[in-house]
């Protein structure tokens, strides 16, 4: 009797045993799945929808632990970092395309992670996102280790015995068929991480291994950066720095991610969505009350509907066709960007302003006179400037708006209120033709006011001439660009594009400029430009055998020539003083002779020189294809000027609209 109630007792207890495992396990997978379908925390914990923003995982989070959402920057904050010169255009150029990619705003974000992880390391310091900065140096890391590897995999120093020929040869061939085994299998290994990937994580120059551990391992650049940050008006000053201190986006700018609709949001306020579209040329039009659309930069599309109590916002970057292809460039300053478009064009900073010269119809007449800039008493009420002072930013702006006397002929210099030069000691240090010579050095932005764009044209050409058509000057650089690619053809500097039609150059009716040029094709062109010019830096810098960046000097010889050719032209405009042309021959005749620029045994003084005439003949090229922005309420040059660009024009009471709505905006819901 005592058995069978013992058997009985331990059937009931194994029977209680299962009966609580069974219970504990549906209990979790209700529990998993409420949470898989309802939970905030299984959003952001799901690394294929989140990527570096994946959220880290408490413990305990199924028994009812709650997942602490993530902090990033807003909008504002990234574009306040990008005008300070902590990224340029490129970090959007290298994003491959979203269009199956659930949350539109993630390749941005993590593109800029990435960037600041490579350039700014030690920003992670100071950094409140300590998870994803140190992802994100991980993945860095990775890359860096990955492409110190590389060389060494590809040379394959193999150690030749000379005395033996035959030995000689054999391994000579031995190492041929290896470093091509090798090379396949390393393209083949790429090919399949960035399908695996999809490409999220891969940082934008680190597409073409060569080129990227060309920079690590320190050895002579292929390309030099030149995107210049602006001089100080004040040498003494400090300028505030967006990514340290009290005031950084880090401890001002950081908003929690929101889960709408089962689909992770960031808040964006109607002026950060319109800096965004200024800053990459996205040209908004109305399509119904609350309904915006446009295109812009890169592919850039962005969307705006009404939905519930808020506006829509949808950033996409479908894939680009052939023309618009990734050169492998820095791209345009955010700040340019900014100004430019609205008729501004920026020389100088101190702590909390940048110093700009609006180019309104008066300042235009007053360059062309060569009379002094000076510094307004009032704020101007220009509707591009009062658009512009709602617009969130780095720094305020103060313009420089009033021409001088007409019994002064500065030739540009600018003045302060009571027309006394910025610089007493040195009045040269601060004139229009040093402003116009920045638009080498990160100024290359797709679009631009009418009369700002004359003005600079006037400048740069003087009382020189092209010797042929502008159409025939600008088919002629990209000629060049072609050469150049020859040079570094392993690299395609300038993408892939540039690299098929080089191989058909022989080819007849090959079309160089397109006409119209939209914003897509131009920041294409202007990309390239760009890349053009910072190669001719990186061969100085291999023909000296140093890693020193040039762009100051150069900057210096170029600004040195548009101040001559300056002069020149109001000389020829004016009639006061007989006009003298700077070149011996004309600008096509110059485009020719930067061909041999490589292989040239000058100077590094006559180098630097070549690099400043590529400038100035790339900002001649820029005015001819710079799309035109029109300003309803301002009056426009009518003095000669040509153009191939197509009039876009950035609409003033479109992008009104969006700011008078009273929903606030989220992108990507």
């Amino acid at each position: 009797m005592t058995k069978t109630t013992d058997w009985i007792g331990i059937a009931l207890g194994i029977l209680g045993v299962i009966t609580v495992v069974i219970g504990v396990q549906t209990w979790c997978a209700n529990l998993r799945k409420k949470r898989g379908g309802e939970d905030v925390g299984s959003i952001c914990l799901n690394k294929r929808l989140m990527g570096l923003f994946k959220a880290k995982e408490p413990w305990g989070w199924l028994m009812g632990r709650e997942v602490r959402i993530l902090e990033l920057p807003t909008l504002y904050g990234v574009l306040r970092a990008g005008e300070a010169n902590k990224w340029t255009s490129a970090l959007v150029e290298g994003i491959y395309d979203n269009l199956d990619d659930e949350v539109c705003w993630k390749q941005l974000y993590e593109q800029f992670f990435l960037h600041l992880a490579w350039k700014e390391p030690s920003a992670i310091k100071d950094a409140r996102l300590g998870i994803i900065m140190n992802r994100a140096s991980t993945i860095i890391q990775g890359e860096k280790k990955k492409a110190m590897k590389t060389p060494s995999i590809l040379d394959l120093e193999i150690k030749i015995d000379q005395s033996s020929l035959k030995k000689r040869w054999c391994l000579f061939w031995l190492r041929y068929l290896i470093k091509k085994f090798v090379l396949c299998i390393v393209r083949k290994c790429q090919l399949w991480c960035c399908e695996k990937r999809c490409g999220h994580y891969e940082y934008h120059r680190s597409h073409n291994r060569k080129l990227l551990y060309e920079k690590i391992l320190d050895r002579a650049p292929v390309l030099q950066d030149c995107v210049r940050l602006l001089e100080k008006s004040d040498g003494a000053s400090v300028i505030e720095d967006p990514l340290y201190g009290y005031e950084s986006i880090w401890d001002r700018h950081l908003r929690p991610i929101w889960i709408l609709g089962k689909r992770p949001c960031l808040p964006v306020s109607t002026e950060q969505l319109v800096g965004f579209c200024l800053a990459f040329g996205i040209n908004l039009r109305r399509r119904d009350k609350d309904k915006f659309y446009g295109s812009g930069a890169y592919g850039l599309m962005v969307n705006v509907s009404s939905q519930d109590d808020y506006l829509r916002v949808h950033v996409t970057h479908p894939r680009r066709g052939p023309r618009l292809q990734a050169s492998k460039g820095n791209g345009y300053s955010i700040l340019f960007a900014k100004l430019m478009a609205c008729g501004c064009l920026p020389f100088a900073r101190k702590p909390g302003l940048t110093k700009s010269i609006q180019v309104n119809q008066d300042i235009h007449n007053a360059i062309r006179w060569g009379l002094s800039i000076k510094d307004t008493r009032d704020y101007p009420t220009a509707p591009s400037i009062n658009f512009l002072g709602d617009l969130p930013g780095q720094t305020n702006d103060d313009y420089y708006c009033v021409p001088g006397l007409i019994v002064h002929f500065t030739y540009g210099h600018i003045c302060d209120s009571h027309d006394n030069p910025l610089e007493p000691g040195d009045p040269d240090r601060w004139t229009w033709a040093k402003a116009v010579a920045g638009i080498a050095f990160g100024g290359f932005i797709p679009q631009a006011t009418r009369n700002l764009v004359s003005a600079v044209q006037f400048t740069v050409l003087g009382a020189d001439i092209i010797g042929g058509t502008p159409k025939e000057l600008m088919e002629d650089i990209e000629i060049l660009i072609n050469k150049v690619h020859t040079w570094d053809e392993k690299y395609e500097l300038f993408g892939t594009y540039i690299a098929r039609r080089q191989i058909a150059a022989n080819a007849q009716n090959i079309t160089y400029v397109f006409d119209p040029c939209d914003i897509a094709d131009a920041v294409a062109i202007f990309s390239r430009y760009a890349t053009l010019l910072e190669r001719f830096l990186g061969i100085i810098a291999e023909r000296e055998g140093t890693t020193t960046n040039y762009k100051d000097r150069v900057y210096s010889a170029l600004s040195c020539k548009l101040k001559k050719s300056y002069r020149q032209a109001v000389h020829q405009y004016t009639g006061r003083y007989p006009a003298i042309r700077l070149l011996k021959g004309t600008l096509l005749d110059e485009v020719k002779e930067l061909g041999k620029f490589r292989d040239a045994k000058i100077t590094t003084a006559s180098r630097i020189d070549s690099c400043a005439v590529l400038a100035r003949i790339l900002i001649l090229a820029w005015t001819y294809q710079v799309n035109l922005v029109r300003w309803r309420g301002e009056t426009e040059s009518q003095a000669d000027f040509y153009s191939i660009a197509k009039n876009q024009g950035f609409r003033l009471l479109t992008a009104r609209g969006i700011q008078n709505s009273n929903k606030l905006g989220v992108l990507g819901l």
